[in-house]
């Protein structure tokens, strides 16, 4: 089956967030990470919606972080999720809080990642967060 453009843009966007948790990249590296893939260069719809996700989440990270804190288990931190986990929770709640997607397409990418890419319990755990976040 053939990505959307959205679905394509959001996958490269959780993994340039997590270049950026993980390695500290800069937005000029993310823009060559985004331009290294061959779909986003045809795509140009794809790689704008990808560097909008980029861009939200960067200038709204603290507040975005606060917010994924809200809805923890007690004694669990925002540091204590795998840098996957945060790149996905992060790029929902652009989507979900600048980007007005509809919040069931929303969490719905994210489990889906979740489930492609991380832990094997990390998609219930991601579901119960976005579906706490107004």
């Amino acid at each position: 089956m053939k990505k959307t453009h959205r679905k394509l843009a959001r996958e490269k966007a959780v993994f340039a967030i997590y270049q950026w948790l993980l390695l500290n990249a800069s937005l000029e590296e993310l823009e060559l990470f985004l331009a290294s893939n061959p779909t986003l260069v045809k795509d140009e719809e794809a790689r704008l919606y990808a560097q909008q996700i980029i861009q939200i989440v960067i200038g709204n990270f603290a507040g975005y972080r606060l917010e994924i804190c809200r809805y923890l288990k007690k004694g669990w931190t925002f540091e204590r999720l795998s840098y996957l986990e945060q790149a996905i929770l992060l790029c929902a709640l652009a989507e979900l809080k600048d980007l007005s997607i509809d919040k069931k397409i929303a969490v719905n990418e994210a489990v889906e990642l979740a489930k492609q890419y991380c832990d094997e319990g990390s998609y219930r755990f991601i579901n119960g967060i976005l579906k706490n976040i107004e």
